[in-house]
């Protein structure tokens, strides 16, 4: 029971942290993460490049993890 709480809390905490994101990145690994679309889907939807949707993802996950 304490780790399933612990497990929430945790995830919890990195619902916010992603929702603090700039919109880019935020948009970019809400859509790719935690929707699980298809990079092309997501692309689309941003009317971005692969290239570019990459380097918002990489950006996103460095500052969750700082």
């Amino acid at each position: 029971p304490d780790e399933v709480a612990e497990q929430r809390e945790r995830l919890a905490l990195t619902l916010r942290r992603i929702e603090a994101l700039p919109a880019g990145l935020r948009d970019a690994l809400h859509l790719r993460v935690l929707k699980d679309q298809s990079t092309e889907q997501v692309c689309a939807a941003l009317s971005i490049s692969e290239e570019n949707l990459f380097v918002r993802l990489h950006r996103a996950r460095k500052q969750l993890l700082s």
